[in-house]
């Protein structure tokens, strides 16, 4: 068998940098692609759990305010934040931090949305894939939780009114994935997401 000649086994060493950093740049590149992917998912992840463990004694800040609406609901929210609605019995209300209007794809995006409908949550319900549904204990309310179906979309949590139903999601994990707000900020919409439903009374 030829020996290797001198300008062979000089080249060696030159061809393992060039595949360590080859190897290094395509790890770096593989790692940053999973992360983005994952930050939505993760952060449904933790949003969802959050939501489902609130529970009766959860502490509201004495400061915040409370939104009351003419179908016999009511909810408690941060004396920062306001309340974004076309009128006092307005079926459609967003809330956001206090002058804040965040963008996506060019349309205003707001970090917490209540909706109300004039069906029941049984017909709102009713042509749904029952495996997105379940039961959720969440202040002194059981609601109907209706899973989302895609990476960034959340959950939808509906309950029954003297008339019709109303319905709680958030945009968080959206905002989150935009790049609209940061990660400790998402941390802190979150928590106020699962006070607010904690905090939901319904008058029937």
């Amino acid at each position: 068998m030829p020996k290797p000649t001198r300008s062979g086994l000089a080249a060696l060493p030159a061809l393992a940098i060039i595949l360590a950093v080859a190897l290094v740049l395509a790890g770096a590149a593989y790692f940053t692609t999973r992360d983005r992917g994952d930050v939505a998912t993760n952060a449904y992840a933790s949003n969802a759990n959050a939501a489902t463990n609130a529970n009766t004694n959860a502490i509201v800040p004495a400061d915040w305010q409370t939104f009351s609406h003419p179908r016999g609901f009511s909810f408690r929210y941060p004396s920062d934040w306001e309340v974004v609605a076309p009128a006092a019995d307005s079926a459609f209300i967003t809330l956001t931090p206090t002058g804040q209007v965040y963008n996506v794809e060019d349309s205003p995006t707001y970090p917490v949305y209540v909706s109300l409908s004039d069906d029941t949550t049984a017909e709102y319900i009713r042509d749904v894939d029952g495996s997105r549904l379940s039961t959720v204990k969440i202040g002194a309310n059981t609601l109907t939780r209706l899973a989302p179906t895609g990476t960034i979309s959340s959950a939808a949590y509906l309950l029954d009114l003297r008339e019709g139903s109303l319905s709680f999601s958030d945009h968080v994990d959206e905002l989150l994935y935009t790049n609209n707000i940061t990660t400790a900020q998402a941390t802190v919409m979150r928590g106020i997401y699962n006070q607010m439903l904690a905090s939901l009374t319904v008058s029937r």
